[in-house]
């Protein structure tokens, strides 16, 4: 009456969606510290800090994909300091005291995000990188043109509304150029001179006399 069964058809599977198909790739977010030159062995003191930041060295927070390979995170390190380039390679160290570095160990096959996060000993400390064969500019990076986005604060001189990351250049102009119109519009003041009145010859004669 009713046709038998069929063993043989496979069971029907719904279909993943994107977010089942999607594989989630887990991250090691890390400080990290690019140093000037191959003969640096000493931690930054805060002078020096401040200029590695000003040059595009110095400390980031970088958040890394782990268990890749040397190649991913030599090309993560120079897209966040592009001139390390031109250093020739690198090295990791990390801290001995509280003013040495000593360099991380290298692996037969490279520094990768799962020796530094999982096998290297690093903790919490910075990560510091230094260049192997040359010295890397210390010359100021240029700041690029703020966006659209960007936060804006009313200049107390002037009135005018300045993305706040030109913010502190714009006041150094702005005050100049406010002390250079105030002393245009000052009145001139000159010294006004006596008047020296001609001695005449009546005045003489009464001396004189």
């Amino acid at each position: 009456m009713f046709a038998p069964y069929n063993t043989n058809l496979t069971a029907y599977r719904r279909p993943q969606t994107k977010f089942q198909r999607h594989t989630f790739k887990t991250t090691w977010t890390y400080k990290f510290c690019c140093l000037g030159g191959p003969n640096e062995d000493e931690v930054p003191d805060k002078p020096m800090k401040r200029i590695l930041i000003e040059t595009g060295l110095g400390e980031k927070k970088l958040a890394l994909v782990k268990n890749k390979d040397a190649e991913y995170l030599r090309d993560a390190l120079l897209e966040h300091y592009p001139k390390l380039k031109d250093g020739g390679g690198y090295e990791l160290m990390r801290s001995s005291s509280r003013t040495l570095l000593e360099t991380i160990s290298i692996p037969s096959c490279g520094y990768t995000t799962h020796y530094l996060s999982d096998e290297s000993g690093l903790g919490s400390a910075i990560c510091y990188i230094r260049p192997l064969q040359a010295q890397l500019s210390l010359d100021a990076v240029e700041r690029s043109e703020p966006s659209e986005f960007c936060l804006k604060e009313v200049c107390k001189v002037c009135g005018e509304k300045i993305p706040i990351v030109s913010l502190r250049d714009h006041l150094f102009e702005c005050k100049e150029q406010c002390e250079h119109d105030q002393m245009e519009d000052m009145p001139v003041i000159t010294k006004r001179q006596k008047r020296l009145e001609p001695i005449h010859d009546s005045a003489c004669v009464r001396l004189n006399s």
